[in-house]
């Protein structure tokens, strides 16, 4: 049976299974949580084909907005701008393989707030060889429909667009015309031809309803749905859902015999979700029919007509009300008590007829492919018409200086793009007047691979991308949290084969530095580039974490710079969406006990991270040990990427005077206990950690863990330029000490590495007070460290042996050491000297080199 809730998981079909490609068809989207969450996770499937159809003016207002745009689109996955005469409404997923189709139909769009937050509907059909024929019936006709779609699209679209979405259907099977048990369950879709959606409601039933309940987040101005509905049904008791306070009315409900229901008071414990649902419920008396999907109680959507929305809906009769949720949910409604006169006057009036009714964007969206082998684009005349130059926007985000646009002789536009094509993502062109234009490049030989990004930068991405809002902050750190520690299972995937230490104790493999200090930036001893290898496999935990972390980046004002690219907000773009972020407000900060709870939640993920790493220190099975290990690592990055997010917030203006959520002395405990546990030379486990046999180099989240960890310590306070004096007392003395250990410990593998270096950079600038002389401080001690750990990255041995003078702070090279090795000191005397080992201390007899006794 097919499932229809508001809680089905689309990530959660997705777990362990494996689908050879994907179409999601949506309003409105915010691609960049497509990119970085579910597309890795159709990766991760091993789903290397695949399609998102967006509205087109939904898809240009997100071009209007660059924290919006996409940067993979045209060359991972084909972006293909719907346009239609209203909206290209649909919300559809499908995923397909060779043996098994799974289909999503419902109201949520391709946003982080439509796939988790929202309080959306959603049916769930999973096809298989031995579904019910009905099942494939469905899958059938969503394809036509699709197909159909896609057929209004020819005039405006290359072929081999439209084709990169037609080849989905390799893997639909064909309906078999057994009889089916469900033979009416059946699927509502309208396009700009043939019946409409009520139209087709109305072939489903062979008798009136008594009652009818629905909901929804849109009405037209004159409410012609709801009109179309009492006319049809003269008979039945009609119930409106709405939530007064995100409702788009369109006018005054007046002339109406339906009546309304406040869903904030009927579904009390949904209250804060955004109702972006859109559906019916048909009471018969003896039997109920449910119809959900994309369609808003509205013309367009269901009465067809000139501005017609492209629409898909299912129904299923004869339905169970307690075997759905949101059955039940809705079945509430028919007896609820309706809103009176002045609740409704309440209620803003949007004055919009159609999802699509706002102001057209300043700059529409095209889309043009580049074919194997090419490195030059055509624009059609119809589009190309009044421009003179355009920009290439790359891949890394860059953009090249502007060039002159070449005409053909029949008015199209051919754009030159050399030698960096591949790079290319997408056009902007611009003429003399300020008229722009923005089009998506179509990369057909990437395409057609199912080229699969880096996930290392997939993540640096994310991370270095990120904002606040404040909004139900301490519930979000609640989910970070478990998505962090409480899913172990798709944490880690370890390498497929992992050197093991010698028995000797000197095979430091996951080494702090490389193994010859005396090399090139960025070089292995032997010369040539080494390639890291990744702990995470797509779909791990950071897939959850950067999502995450992606809502608490919702809702930030803008600059003032930006304000004239915030799009017009529409339908889909209400409170619990992503564009919420364009209110011209600021949020509001948190009273005290609130920020004093988001206070005690981030302690409690700190200690529960320290706990992790310990558990993998005293594990006795060395199998275990470095699975833990491993699993460490990973949550360790994620705890200090939430950390650092956290003290970047504390600049905002909302929560200048609330003292920062994290306080020094937790901070300083990750820290400590992370050196101390991960890099401790008598114990710690970070050797535990290995590449693959015979390949070089070490794994990617070790640096960065390190990168991040030496972020930290800059944000306690802690400097290499800070002296220890002969008379400086002995707890400021050990807590110099510990501080050059830690520094010495991480900065000389960080200089090595670009990619490490530039996240310990970042995270310094973004994490800096936003003050002239601050961000001087933070540039300082950038230099000075980096410098300094290169010196010591590059430095023969010998510039670190014992010598005449040496004294506490200084560091000193451990003769006999493979890899090389340095360790700061603690205490020096006329015989002996004591040096750390960041969880030990060992002292040796001057010069001679032997150990005098194992610890000081």
């Amino acid at each position: 049976m097919p499932e229809t809730n508001d809680d089905i998981s689309l990530l959660a079909a997705l777990k362990g299974a494996k689908f050879e490609a994907s179409l999601v068809t949506t309003f409105n989207a915010t691609l960049p949580f497509y990119e970085e969450v579910l597309l890795r996770r159709l990766q991760a499937a091993e789903s290397r084909h695949n399609v998102v159809l967006m509205d087109a003016v939904q898809c240009a207002r997100s071009w209007a907005t660059p924290s919006l745009r996409p940067r993979l689109a045209g060359a991972a996955y084909a972006l293909i701008p719907m346009a239609a005469p209203g909206a290209f409404h649909p919300k559809i997923c499908l995923l397909a393989s060779k043996k098994r189709c799974v289909l999503f139909i419902g109201s949520h769009n391709l946003t982080l707030s439509g796939f988790g937050f929202n309080h959306e509907v959603t049916t769930h059909i999973d096809v298989r060889p031995d579904s019910d024929p009905a099942h494939k019936l469905v899958l059938s006709h969503i394809w036509s429909l699709i197909q159909e779609w896609l057929r209004t699209q020819e005039g405006m679209l290359a072929p081999s667009v439209l084709e990169a979405a037609h080849r989905i259907g390799e893997h639909i099977p064909q309906a078999d015309g057994a009889q089916s048990k469900l033979s009416d369950i059946r699927l509502l879709g309208q396009s700009n031809s043939g019946p409409s959606l009520f139209e087709q409601l109305d072939r489903a039933i062979s008798a009136a309803p008594k009652r009818v309940v629905l909901t929804g987040a849109f009405f037209d101005t004159q409410h012609a749905f709801l009109k179309a509905l009492e006319a049809r049904w003269p008979g039945a008791s009609i119930k409106v859902i709405i939530d007064p306070k995100t409702v788009q009315l369109g006018g005054r409900p007046t002339g109406l015999r339906s009546q309304f229901v406040d869903a904030r008071k009927l579904w009390v414990q949904k209250a804060e979700r955004y109702l972006h649902a859109k559906a019916l419920l048909l009471d018969f008396g003896d039997s109920q029919m449910l119809v959900a999907g994309s369609a808003n109680p509205s013309r367009p959507a269901w009465l067809g007509g000139s501005r017609v929305n492209f629409e898909a809906m299912l129904v299923r009769p004869n339905i169970e009300v307690a075997s759905s949720s949101f059955a039940n949910d809705l079945a509430q409604g028919f007896t609820a008590r309706a809103m009176d006169s002045a609740d409704l006057r309440a209620i803003l009036i949007s004055r919009q007829d159609d999802e699509n009714d706002a102001d057209a964007p300043a700059a529409p969206v095209r889309i043009v492919a580049l074919a194997p082998g090419t490195s030059a684009v055509l624009i059609p005349a119809r589009d190309a018409v009044g421009f003179a130059e355009f920009v290439m926007h790359l891949h890394d985000g860059s953009q090249t200086a502007p060039a002159g646009l070449r005409h053909s002789e029949d008015g199209g536009a051919v754009v030159e793009l050399g030698d960096r094509a591949a790079e290319v993502r997408w056009l902007e062109l611009s003429s003399l007047g300020g008229k722009l234009l923005r089009v998506i490049v179509h990369h057909d030989a990437a395409l057609g691979g199912g080229v699969v990004r880096s996930h290392r930068a997939a993540l640096q991405d994310a991370l270095a991308s990120l904002d606040f809002s404040g909004a139900n902050i301490e519930s979000l750190i609640q989910q970070i949290e478990a998505a962090i520690f409480d899913d172990p299972e798709q944490v880690v995937s370890p390498p497929a084969t992992s050197a093991r230490p010698g028995a000797d104790g000197q095979a430091h493999i996951a080494s702090a530095r490389p193994e010859s200090l005396a090399v090139h930036i960025g070089e292995g001893a032997s010369g040539r580039k080494i390639q890291k290898k990744r702990l995470l496999q797509a779909g791990s935990l950071l897939d959850v974490l950067d999502a995450l972390l992606y809502r608490l980046g919702q809702g930030l004002p803008r600059s003032a710079g930006s304000a004239s690219g915030i799009p017009s907000v529409s339908e889909e773009e209400l409170v619990g969406n992503e564009n919420e972020e364009a209110s011209p407000e600021p949020p509001a900060a948190l009273h005290q006990q609130a920020v004093d709870a988001v206070r005690k939640r981030l302690k409690q993920v700190v200690r529960r991270m320290i706990k992790r790493l310990k558990a993998a220190q005293s594990e006795a099975n060395a199998d275990a040990r470095a699975a833990k290990t491993r699993t460490g690592v990973v949550q360790l990055v994620a705890v200090l990427s939430l950390v650092r997010e956290f003290r970047r917030i504390r600049h905002l203006p909302q929560w200048r005077r609330m003292g920062g959520f994290i306080d020094a002395e937790t901070r300083q405990e990750l820290l400590s206990q992370s050196m101390m546990i991960l890099f401790g030379r008598a114990q710690g486990i970070a050797r535990d950690i290995h590449a693959k046999d015979g390949e070089p180099g070490e794994v990617v989240e070790l640096g960065q863990m390190r990168a991040l960890l030496a972020w930290l310590a800059w944000d306690i306070g802690h400097s290499l330029l800070k002296r220890i004096e002969p008379m400086t007392p002995k707890a400021t003395k050990d807590s110099l000490v510990a501080t050059y250990a830690y520094l010495y410990e991480l900065l000389p593998a960080i200089v090595v590495k670009d990619e490490d270096t530039a996240l310990l950079a970042s995270s310094v600038r973004m994490t800096n007070m936003p003050t002239p002389d601050e961000s001087a401080h933070g540039e300082s001690w950038l230099a000075h460290h980096l410098t300094t750990g290169l010196e010591v990255a590059t430095a023969p041995a010998t510039a670190y042996l014992d010598r005449e003078g040496i004294k506490a702070g200084d560091l000193m090279h451990i003769p006999h050491s493979n890899p090389p090795q340095f360790s700061v000191v603690i205490d020096a005397t006329a015989e002996e000297i004591c040096l750390s080992e960041l969880d030990t201390k060992r002292r040796f007899t001057r010069f001679a080199w032997c150990p005098a006794r194992p610890t000081c």
